[in-house]
């Protein structure tokens, strides 16, 4: 079974432990870019520019990011994104 550990904790760790260096700043990015081990679930939210419906962007609903695609998770936050079907979407309306 894989540990858990708080990824605010390993960087404080690697902060006070290495001093500065060109490796400590590249494992501290490796460190910030690892998914989360039990990603937020979420899902994409489409908004428009206003009452025209011309422009629309989607939008997580964790973080309130805008994508122009549908991903299967938010860039910005790490989300997993429930299944998002824009045809079922477009029947609604």
């Amino acid at each position: 079974m894989d540990d858990l550990i708080s990824r605010k904790a390993a960087i404080d760790s690697i902060n006070r432990t290495f001093a500065k260096s060109l490796a400590k700043n590249r494992a501290i990015d490796c460190i910030k870019c690892l998914p989360a081990a039990h990603p937020t679930k979420a899902r994409w939210e489409r908004k428009y520019e206003d009452w025209r419906h011309q422009m629309s962007w989607l939008e997580c609903s964790n973080c309130h990011s805008g994508q122009l695609e549908a991903y299967n998770f938010c860039p910005c936050c790490g989300a997993e994104m429930e299944d998002y079907d824009e045809h079922d979407e477009q029947a609604s309306e």
